[in-house]
């Protein structure tokens, strides 16, 4: 869902030719103070709940948090996590622009003492524990918390991939039978296709020598 706010229509479906097997649907974002954003996020929740066929169904949020904000955790997202109950399906906070998290990071790690090389070497690390605990510490103990979270840097480079998304989207779903929708669907990875194959193998495998004990 978007964090930005914009003519964002989110009954609107998105879905493009690189992976038209993916439907797409992009919130307003939440204005800070404002609850009518989050009513008509919550009553879209509701009516997709609802629905009987599959493909009018909603099976994942992707809830961004772009870390480029100097309070990336807002009113906004506290609310969310606070109020907005999801049922079965799994929301996944995104730490979006981790990158511009670095040069903080690297002005903390010099004050430190740290080498200015060094400091460069390990400011990505440090920014990703930085967001880390913003998930931890004030997201996880809200009343629904995301069921995971993926840290995604260097979105604007035409290369990138978000295999971690689609990685984690998958083993949050708590249907079998979506999860093997969303592989054979996604396109990112040839490697979460087999990941997943050998795990249904073992898993079969499990449950076949069970019966002969």
């Amino acid at each position: 869902m978007g964090k930005r706010r914009g003519a964002h229509d989110i009954d609107n479906e998105m879905i493009f030719k690189s992976n038209p097997g993916f439907v797409f649907h992009d919130s307003r974002g939440f204005e800070s103070g404002g609850d009518s954003e989050l009513r008509v996020v919550k009553d879209f929740i509701a009516r997709r709940a609802r629905e009987k066929r599959l493909h009018n169904q909603l099976h994942a949020i992707w809830y961004c948090i772009p870390m480029d904000d100097s309070r990336p955790i807002t009113t906004a997202e506290n609310s969310f996590f606070s109020e907005c109950g999801t049922g079965k399906v799994p929301v996944i906070a995104v730490f979006t622009k981790m990158d511009a998290l670095d040069s903080q990071a690297w002005n903390e790690l010099v004050g430190q003492n740290m080498s200015r090389e060094l400091a460069k070497q390990r400011a990505p690390e440090h920014s990703l524990s930085t967001a880390k605990s913003l998930y931890s510490e004030e997201l996880v103990p809200k009343w629904y918390p995301p069921k995971g979270s993926v840290y995604i840097r260097d979105m604007n480079r035409e290369s990138t991939q978000c295999v971690e998304l689609i990685q984690e989207t998958v083993s949050v779903l708590g249907d079998s039978n979506l999860q093997l929708l969303l592989v054979s669907t996604q396109q990112v990875s040839m490697e979460i296709c087999i990941t997943y194959a050998l795990k249904e193998c073992v898993m079969m495998l499990d449950l076949a020598n069970r019966k002969f004990c």
